[in-house]
C-alpha cells in the first residue's frame, strides 16, 4: 500500500509504546523529507492483520493527501489572529491599567503574564475550532482508508478498540467541541454507511 502510494517503505516505523502505555495508535509526523509513519507496537500485538492494515491506510491518507502542511496553514492563520487578538485587547488593558501594573508597553517583561493570559484565553476558546480542523482531515483519512482497503467491518472493530482512552458515544456538541478525533460510534457509523453502499458494488464485481 505505501509503495502504491508514493510512499518509500523505509519511511515507516515500529514505536516501542508499550514501556508506557496499552493505547494503541499510530501517527504521521515530520514535514518534507522526512516525513514518517509510525505505528505503534500495542497496535501490533493487539490487532489483528487485517485491522492493521485499515490504520495504515489511515496513516497513508494523512501522508498521501499532504494534510500535515494544510494544518499548517490553518494553525498559522490561527496564531496569527491569536497574536493579534493579545496586540488589541493588551493596549486596551495597557490604556487603563498599566500605570497601576507598571507595565510600559507590551514589550516590557512585566506584562508576560498579561500577554500569557490573554493568549491562553484565545486558544482556550479557538479549541472547537482547533479540533474541529483536526477532526475534518481524521475523517478524510478514514474514508481513504476504506476505499483503499474495502474493509469497513475491520475499521468498525478497531475504533471500538480505542475505547479504552475514548468515549464511545458522547454527546453531539461534546464531540464537536472536545474531541480532535472522530469518536468510535461515529467511525463505526461511517464504516457501516460504506458498507451498505459499496458492499452491493463490490459484491457484483466479484460475481463478474
Amino acid at each position: 500500500m505505501a509503495r502504491a502510494n508514493g510512499i518509500k517503505t523505509d519511511h515507516i516505523y515500529q514505536v516501542n509504546e508499550s514501556k508506557q502505555s496499552d493505547r494503541i495508535s499510530a501517527n504521521v509526523s515530520g514535514l518534507f523529507g522526512t516525513m514518517r509513519i509510525a505505528l505503534n507496537d500495542n497496535l501490533l500485538n493487539q490487532s489483528t492483520p487485517v485491522e492493521v492494515k485499515a490504520v495504515m491506510a489511515h496513516e497513508i491518507g494523512h501522508y498521501a493527501m499532504g494534510q500535515i502542511y494544510e494544518m499548517l496553514l490553518y494553525f498559522a492563520i490561527i496564531f496569527m489572529f491569536g497574536f493579534l487578538f493579545v496586540h488589541w485587547t493588551f493596549a486596551g488593558l495597557l490604556k487603563r491599567y498599566g500605570e497601576g501594573w507598571q507595565i510600559r508597553d507590551i514589550g516590557d517583561i512585566a506584562g508576560w503574564p498579561v500577554f500569557m493570559l490573554l493568549f491562553g484565553i484565545y486558544m482556550f476558546l479557538m479549541t472547537p475550532v482547533l479540533n474541529g480542523i483536526v477532526r475534518s482531515h481524521e475523517v478524510k483519512a478514514d474514508q481513504f482508508a476504506i476505499n483503499l482497503t474495502h474493509q469497513p467491518d475491520a475499521w468498525a472493530t478497531i475504533a471500538m478498540k480505542t475505547s479504552t482512552y475514548r468515549k464511545v458515544n458522547p454527546g453531539y456538541w461534546e464531540e464537536v467541541i472536545f474531541y480532535d478525533h472522530p469518536s468510535p460510534r461515529s467511525r463505526v457509523w461511517m464504516a457501516m454507511n460504506w458498507k451498505a453502499a459499496m458492499q452491493p458494488v463490490l459484491d457484483g464485481q466479484l460475481s463478474e
